[in-house]
């Protein structure tokens, strides 16, 4: 498992688009873009929070402004959506 405080590429799922689509502001308060539309597959950089050995808790930095991040919990290391990789 990568160190705490790291960085790991993460692949959104279709959970996760669900989620900033729920969470994460569209727009700011001047009414301008605060985030660009995420996709499935999109890779993100992602912070390492918590270990537990076969899966991770992270911090997903999406493409936007202030607040435009996730927080996914128990994701295990591999390919695809809704997965982690190293670097």
């Amino acid at each position: 498992m990568p160190p705490l405080g790291s960085i790991v590429q993460y692949t959104l799922s279709e959970h996760d688009i669900r989620n900033a689509e729920r969470t994460v502001q569209r727009l700011n308060t001047a009414a301008q873009q605060n985030l660009n539309t995420p996709r499935v597959g999109d890779v993100y950089p992602a912070m390492v929070l918590r270990d537990f050995g076969a899966c991770v808790n992270l911090r997903v930095h999406l493409d936007g402004g202030p607040g435009a991040e996730l927080w996914v919990t128990s994701v295990s290391e591999g390919d695809g959506p809704g997965h982690w990789t190293r670097q």
